[in-house]
């Protein structure tokens, strides 16, 4: 599936369009990443770049938080790199991160990426836009 965007240059790992919203997937410098594309005139976007301005009621539920975007194409992304996600590290540590870390699975990802999109959805659904 092509996508006329996406967050970032390369190829996405998945894509995919949930309740009509369009999502992917891309690799980050150390994780995995998931990204979703709010349609023209979706409520958030009255925030412009900042969404935490949102209601705590109203703000996304995803993985993390919110933590890219949304940029000027609309998009709006969580990443997998947070303190108790397993992320590849330049460098070997003490001990083994299997045993500490959860590591995200293109799966958990795309499922992630639905649920944003279901909320996406929603929030369009209560402001009637």
């Amino acid at each position: 599936m092509s996508f006329e965007t996406q967050p970032f240059p390369g190829e996405p790992v998945n894509t995919g369009v949930h309740r009509g919203i369009r999502w992917c997937s891309m690799w980050g410098p150390y994780s995995l990443n998931g990204y979703v594309r709010l349609p023209e005139n979706h409520p958030w976007l009255d925030k412009g770049r900042c969404l935490d301005d949102l209601d705590p009621d109203k703000y996304p539920d995803v993985h993390g938080g919110i933590t890219y975007g949304p940029n000027k194409d609309r998009w709006i992304g969580f990443d997998t790199a947070h303190m108790d996600d397993l992320i590849e590290l330049p460098y070997e540590m003490p001990v083994s991160p299997r045993q500490l870390f959860r590591q995200w699975t293109d799966t958990e990802v795309e499922e992630e990426c639905v649920r944003l999109c279901d909320q996406v959805a929603d929030a369009m659904q209560v402001t009637g836009k």
